[in-house]
């Protein structure tokens, strides 16, 4: 996935993006990828209408750098986030570097409000708010 191609033009009416990484999930666990025994009936309607992706896998076998790939488009290694971070708040560079720039960072570039919902687990001192990693509104534990 290249974030860097991703190109609205400003003029036209922008989809709605919802990206949902959900861990510990397998392939068969939704309605609409085949469960019968769990029900997701909202996912799955966001699933009928919109876009899916159907050949993706994840970069790293933990959450934490598994969030870094998908939000920066980089390998995880190459930031120096290969384990979840711990929490040390005295560390001020245990977290996503602020220099990086994220997906939401290129969605705000053209004109989208952005949103994280949900574990954050990217940042441990202070100096990583969401607001430095441009999430504009959270809802994190």
């Amino acid at each position: 996935m290249s974030i860097n191609s991703f190109n609205v033009n400003a003029s036209e009416q922008k989809p709605n993006i919802v990206v949902i990484l959900a861990d510990d999930l397998g392939y068969g666990d939704l309605g609409f990828t085949g469960s019968k025994e769990i029900k997701t009936p909202n996912i799955d309607a966001l699933a009928s209408n919109g876009t899916r992706f159907k050949n993706a896998y994840v970069t790293h076998p933990y959450c934490g750098p598994s969030r870094v790939g998908l939000l920066t488009g980089r390998y995880q290694a190459r930031l120096g986030m290969e384990n979840n971070v711990s929490y040390m708040p005295q560390d001020k560079y245990m977290g996503l570097p602020l220099s990086e720039n994220t997906f939401a960072n290129r969605l705000q570039d053209v004109g989208y409000h952005t949103s994280v919902f949900g574990k954050w687990h990217l940042v441990a001192h202070r100096i990583f708010s969401l607001i430095s990693v441009a999430l504009t509104i959270s809802m994190v534990f």
